[in-house]
């Protein structure tokens, strides 16, 4: 690390830490810190949008990888069991040609079967 940049970094730790001696949030300096808290209530509001989105986008990112490697073994797509027809991405159960739905606790089983 260059010497600008060490500089610039103590910098910043000093002034996080004067905001949060006078009780500012550490953040943007402006408003009072939430009780218990370094940062202001819209502060941390913003942190945890930011802290979503990356959430998001690596869940994302693993479930578009995992989708193509069961699509490359030829396994359903959704719960990875290898499929038997070949130009189907989905299982029979998955797919929902065949599945059971619940009415009140009482198990209703459909079959839909494709017409010829």
């Amino acid at each position: 690390m260059n010497k600008y940049l060490k500089g610039r970094l103590e910098y910043q730790r000093q002034r996080r830490r004067d905001r949060e001696f006078k009780g500012l949030c550490t953040e943007c300096g402006k408003k009072d810190a939430a009780i218990g808290r370094k940062s202001c209530l819209d502060c941390l509001e913003k942190l945890r949008i930011r802290n979503r989105k990356r959430e998001l986008l690596k869940m994302n990112i693993l479930s578009r990888k995992l989708y193509y490697k069961h699509r490359k073994n030829r396994e359903c797509v959704k719960c990875g069991i290898k499929l038997i027809e070949e130009e189907n991405t989905r299982c029979v159960n998955c797919s929902g040609i065949n599945h059971k739905i619940s009415v009140k606790g009482v198990l209703h089983e459909f079959n839909y079967q494709k017409s010829t």
